[in-house]
């Protein structure tokens, strides 16, 4: 697992235009996939064709952990304090030597008795004279220390803040400007898969499991068709032998003949 977390997410707010980003304390893995579509059409004989190619989507695939201690590089609001702590400790008992103050033998004078002197006064001058050696006691004592803690001007919940921003994301279908990783940056991204284990013993820290697709979005217009330069007539279709067609009014124009017949014969006939 890295110290530090070289994957970094950049975006751009949908709603206030602001350049935001994203840094995770950690990645403890890191996929990244890229593949060819390459067509494939079966004939009656021999193999099949493959006669087109074209790039899949990049894919890429991290599991992020985010602490729930703050991070001095992390945390914009994150800053070292120095405090004094006072430890009360216990020394281990031990040895040491104390001096016996033992009285002298009165000096014989005689040669003997001289030399004996003489040699017991060099041997207390170089040694320090006879010593005993005591068990010390058990004591306590106390020891004052300086220490650096962190301290947040604002303190939350790290891993919950990065869920509900990783959640808004995903919602959202926000585009992400560019995906940071330590061998490779990936524009124009998509949240396509959001997950979050728990497990016991991570305590206060959370783990995330990202699937991001590169999208490819494609805008269409619709415009004027241009005229063409040589106009060009319908050719004309020959469509055969054609009957009369009925004259709709032919009936009206009998009955029109056949009273004006009536009329004049009518006038010929004396009454």
């Amino acid at each position: 697992m890295t110290a530090l977390s070289k994957t970094l997410l950049i975006w751009t707010d949908p709603d206030s235009g602001e350049a935001l980003s994203l840094q995770f304390d950690a990645i403890s893995s890191e996929t990244k996939d890229d593949s060819v579509d390459i067509t494939d059409h079966p004939v009656e004989a021999g193999s099949n064709v493959a006669d087109n190619a074209r790039d899949v989507p990049a894919l890429l695939s991290i599991e992020a952990i985010v602490s729930g201690v703050p991070s001095l590089m992390l945390d914009a609001d994150v800053s070292f304090v120095s405090q004094t702590i006072t430890v009360d400790g216990v020394k281990p008992p031990g040895t040491q030597q104390v001096p016996l103050d033992i009285p002298a033998v009165p000096v014989q004078l005689s040669e003997s008795g001289l030399i004996q002197a003489g040699i017991g006064a060099l041997k207390g001058l170089f040694t320090g004279g006879p010593k005993a050696t005591l068990t010390t006691t058990t004591r306590f004592e106390s020891k004052a220390s300086a220490v650096y803690q962190l301290e947040q001007g604002s303190p939350r919940n790290r891993g919950r803040d990065v869920y509900e921003m990783l959640l808004l994301l995903k919602s959202q279908h926000v585009q992400l400007d560019l995906i940071q990783t330590a061998f490779r940056d990936y524009p124009d991204m998509m949240i396509a898969r959001l997950s979050q284990p728990r497990a016991v013993g991570d305590g206060t820290t959370a783990k995330f499991q990202i699937d991001f697709k590169q999208i490819r979005i494609a805008i269409s217009q619709s415009v004027a068709a241009p005229k063409p330069s040589v106009v060009r007539a319908n050719a004309p279709v020959a469509k055969g032998a054609e009957h009369p067609k009925p004259d709709a009014n032919a009936d009206d124009h009998r009955q029109s003949i056949i009273e004006h017949g009536w009329t004049y014969f009518s006038g010929l006939v004396p009454g």
